[in-house]
């Protein structure tokens, strides 16, 4: 499968100009996903990007093993936008600073999924499952059996009503554009 990533190069979302080379992608390329790359962390540019249909929107900024997990994401049909979920955790704060840098990172990446009605172990692996991580990954981070993080996935899947593991996440970032009230459609 291909994937056509695009560089903002400082143009907005709605600017003519890339609303030219996105129809031209489409018209060449029409199975492929675009991914849309940018010199800045900006939500609402990542939320402008989402409602076109980009299916990614990956920053400079970004670590690159989560780079590559977002890429891997899109391939297999999910939408990777992790800006969307740090605009909803940069308005919250935390009452005890993390011990390491891996704390404050897995901490901004579940900050939105406590407020989404998931349970402390959901919300966990639901941040290494955005991160791209396999189950048998997963399990290992968070010292658990392999049967019971697929058992936290299923009650993950029927919270999200979401059929597989990409779709948790679509949802989760429908959840994050919509705010998090927005119920799956």
């Amino acid at each position: 499968m291909r994937l056509i990533a695009l560089d903002l190069a400082g143009r907005s979302v709605d600017s003519t100009s890339l609303r030219d080379d996105l129809a031209a992608i489409a018209a060449r390329f029409p199975e492929a996903p675009i991914t849309l790359l940018s010199g800045t962390d900006d939500a609402i540019i990542a939320g402008q990007a989402l409602k076109i249909g980009i299916r990614g929107f990956f920053s400079t900024s970004l670590p690159i093993d989560i780079a590559l997990a977002g890429l891997r994401l899109v391939l297999a049909g999910g939408t990777f936008f992790p800006q969307l979920l740090g605009a909803v955790t940069a308005a919250s704060n935390a009452h005890s600073p993390p011990r390491n840098e891996a704390e404050k990172s897995l901490d901004d990446r579940t900050q939105y999924l406590a407020i989404a009605d998931f349970t402390p172990r959901e919300t966990d692996i639901l941040a290494e499952l955005q991160s791209g991580c396999s189950n048998k990954v997963i399990a290992g981070k968070l010292n658990l059996s392999g049967h019971t993080v697929k058992m936290h996935l299923q009650h993950i899947m029927r919270k999200l009503q979401a059929q597989n593991r990409t779709e948790v996440v679509a949802r989760l970032v429908q959840r994050a554009a919509g705010g998090h009230n927005a119920s799956p459609s």
